[in-house]
């Protein structure tokens, strides 16, 4: 993000990302900790949660139509 945004000063950042993104400037759609979870009963338990906030980061997507999007540690 430092990178791009020394490239271009209007570059902006709109999606999921945890403090040290968020400290260079992106603006989070929700707290990463909500979709950041390990083991098996812990997504069982908040699969409902996880699943709903991934619809709302693609809803987002899709209305705002950015130039480009970059997924990182995501299948």
């Amino acid at each position: 993000m430092w990178a791009l945004k020394s490239l271009n000063s209007h570059v902006k950042f709109v999606g999921i990302g945890g403090p040290a993104m968020t400290a260079q400037g992106l603006q989070s759609l929700f707290p990463i900790d909500v979709t950041s979870v390990m083991g098996l009963r812990a997504i069982v338990a908040r699969l409902p949660e996880i699943l709903r906030r991934i619809r709302a980061a693609a809803d987002f997507a899709l209305s705002a139509k950015p130039d480009v999007v970059v997924c990182i540690d995501s299948l």
